[in-house]
């Protein structure tokens, strides 16, 4: 549906979530719309789940009333400025990769948010922001939100988290050795099982063939204990 207008009105916000007042808005979706003024978002006090990516957003101000948002997606857009989501202190995941924001200094802000625990600047090198090729990015974020659970791609804490930290100190040694990754020698496989171990034809061929001797086996010794059992009985 194309709308007419590029500003949040409060019949648009009506229209998209079913809801006749603004204030039981919860959750809505309004990615790709082609919004640049976020308007009468900010009626939207009870909103906790909130999809704005792909619009052209950069004024973030009328979001500093919703104080009961969980999650925000604000990936691609024009953002470069965040100070305006550092009141949001029941935010958790916060996404906004493909933007402009250009330093470090710009994302202290986010040192205020006491829940937050996945944070998203980058997803793809086709989206993210500026101060993502920083080469200290991900070690002064993670000193400026300690209790991040998440950041991009990389699992901080939790299950997996020492994988990640793993990789990404082998990637900032290889970037620090000026080592060109095209001119790396890959050693040739070497054997480490040994010949047939993965060919199952013998072993599958050997299975039925036991397991008639053995039943022949089991066959003969019952045998054997029904002649003893029938001598005995005899000699009774």
């Amino acid at each position: 549906m194309e709308w007419e207008t590029k500003r949040i009105s409060r019949q648009l916000l009506k229209t998209l979530s079913g809801e006749f007042d603004l204030e039981s808005i919860q959750s809505i979706n309004l990615s790709g719309l082609g919004i640049e003024d976020l308007g009468d978002i900010s009626a939207c006090v009870c909103l906790e789940h909130l999809d704005l990516s792909k619009n052209l957003i950069s004024d973030l101000r009328p979001l500093s009333t919703l104080k009961q948002l969980v999650q925000l997606n604000l990936s691609n857009n024009s953002v470069s400025f965040i100070d305006d989501i550092s009141e949001l202190d029941s935010l958790e995941v916060l996404n906004l990769a493909g933007n402009s924001i250009k330093s470090i200094e710009a994302l202290k802000c986010l040192s205020k948010l006491p829940v937050l625990e996945k944070l998203r600047l980058e997803d793809g090198s086709d989206r993210r922001n500026p101060v993502c090729h920083h080469t200290e990015y991900h070690a002064t974020v993670k000193v400026i939100l300690p209790q991040l659970r998440a950041l991009d791609n990389d699992r901080l804490m939790g299950e997996g988290s020492d994988i990640f930290s793993t990789i990404r100190e082998m990637q900032k040694e290889l970037l620090d050795s000026n080592v060109d990754p095209t001119n790396i020698v890959i050693p040739s496989p070497t054997q480490w099982v040994p010949t047939g171990f993965w060919d199952r034809t013998d072993s599958v061929r050997r299975g039925p063939i036991e397991a008639e001797q053995k039943f022949k086996e089991l066959l003969k010794e019952c045998s054997s204990l029904s002649m003893t059992a029938e001598k005995s009985l005899n000699e009774v």
